[in-house]
């Protein structure tokens, strides 16, 4: 085994270089009071770039708003828009898009001959000054600047470019008249908070630049305006730019899923009108017909705001639909139970008996009499004297040349039986004349909303 040799050490020697270190090590580091301190403890081996940024930031105010040309700071924008998304709910309009901000700050200029012949900079947010400005029409709450953190971009000259992308939620005015297939106008309003427009001025740079990325909304539209505006709060006048955003929906399968029902309802309601008002079949189709037709109106009332003005077509359609539908069921039901139990009213009876209905029931039930009785309720009956019982009372009349005999008969007026008039069949038939004025009902109401939403 090898033998292992320790150095002798002072313990004296020892216990006083620890000492040191430990008091070397607890010794805090000098710290100055200078925002950007960071800079100032530079090495030897230092950038031009770190040069720069040091001199440039080693007495500057990035609270202090930058003024020139009689102290206004004046601020250019452009926004291209990413990505728009539309809560009908909420009325909340969200827009993604990258705003591109550009001003001239003098405390951030420099010769590029003294430092390495740079001439473009990059600066973190929290280094200098950006602008004030907010959403006027936020959606957002508390939250009133919506821009990223991101690096700002300085030039030589003083020439500042921001470039953050920005995300902004506000209210709009919804029309829903023609949902699904409707074109909402919301409106983005922007402008400092707390400069008005004799501190900071703002203006359009060039158009605006719109790339879709969304599946569902569409942007095929937007406009810019600058406004100047006066106040109730304030004499001075403020800047506002406002954005106004033409948005519609693009997806083909929400209209497929909107139409195809309604398609199926049409078919399904105007068979429920052409079936007998007596057969049971009828009950069961204008029952599930309004089954479906309720359950689409809940599936709108969980897409659109309940509150909604105007109401869209589509809603109204399927509302008129339901009320038709449950018009007829209920005529159905109360001529059904009328039919055995009661004598219909002598005005329905002279309704029925018109030309113009007694013309149409004979070619629905191939019949040319009146509804419900004959054109002659009392049938002269002429039979053999023989087999005439004996209330019907025979004289002979005629006349001859030599011994005339005059026989005279005596008729009877007998009530045919098929013949007196049918409750039951009048009722039904009055139900089916309810059926065909509501499907002519149901048809102009369906052409008229269909105009309406095409035109």
């Amino acid at each position: 085994m090898g033998v292992q040799h320790f150095h002798h050490v002072d313990p004296v020697k020892f216990n006083s270089t620890l000492i040191e270190g430990k008091a070397h090590l607890s010794t805090p580091r000098e710290v100055k009071q200078h925002p950007n301190s960071y800079l100032l403890g530079r090495s030897q081996n230092s950038t031009w770039s770190e040069k720069l940024k040091h001199d440039l930031l080693k007495n500057y105010d990035r609270y202090m708003r930058p003024e020139h040309d009689q102290g206004v700071t004046l601020v250019n924008l452009s926004m291209a828009f990413k990505n728009v998304d539309l809560d009908y709910v909420t009325a909340k309009l969200s827009i993604n898009s990258w705003m591109s901000m550009k001003w001239f700050d003098p405390a951030l200029q420099w010769d590029p001959k003294k430092y390495g012949d740079i001439k473009k900079i990059y600066l973190a947010p929290q280094e200098v000054w950006q602008p004030d400005l907010s959403t006027f029409n936020s959606a957002g709450g508390n939250d009133v600047s919506p821009f990223a953190e991101v690096y700002h971009v300085a030039t030589s000259d003083g020439q500042i470019s921001w470039v953050p992308p920005c995300q902004f939620q506000v209210y709009c005015n919804l029309d829903l008249t023609y949902w699904p297939f409707d074109t909402q106008v919301c409106e983005l309003i922007l402008g400092s908070w707390v400069y008005d427009g004799n501190s900071m001025d703002f203006h359009f740079e060039d158009d605006n630049e719109i790339a879709q990325y969304s599946s569902l909304w569409e942007i095929t539209k937007v406009t810019q305006k600058r406004d100047v505006e006066h106040f109730s709060c304030c004499t001075e006048p403020y800047v506002t730019l406002t954005y106004t955003i033409h948005t519609r929906i693009k997806s083909p399968a929400y209209g497929t899923l909107i139409f195809i029902p309604t398609f199926v309802i049409i078919i399904l309601t105007l068979a429920n009108f052409y079936i007998s008002p007596s057969s049971s079949e009828k009950f069961l189709l204008c029952g599930t017909t309004i089954i479906l037709t309720a359950a689409l109106l809940i599936f709108f009332s969980h897409k659109l705001p309940l509150m909604a003005s105007p109401t869209p077509i589509i809603v109204m359609f399927y509302t008129n639909t339901l009320c038709l539908l449950s018009v007829s069921m209920i005529c159905c039901m109360v001529i059904r139970s009328l039919q055995c139990n009661s004598n219909m009213p002598a005005i329905i009876q002279s309704l029925l008996r018109s030309k113009l209905l007694v013309n149409y029931f004979s070619a629905e039930f191939g019949s040319t009499q009146q509804p419900g009785i004959s054109p002659n309720p009392y049938t002269r009956l002429r039979q053999d004297i023989s087999s005439i019982p004996g209330d019907i009372y025979v004289r002979e009349h005629s006349k001859k040349s030599a011994g005339s005999q005059d026989i005279y008969v005596t008729t009877r007026m007998i009530p045919d039986p098929s013949r007196i008039p049918d409750p039951a069949r009048e009722w039904k038939k009055l139900a089916c004349l309810m059926d065909k004025a509501l499907f002519y009902v149901y048809v102009g109401v369906f052409v008229i909303l269909a105009i309406h939403c095409y035109l």
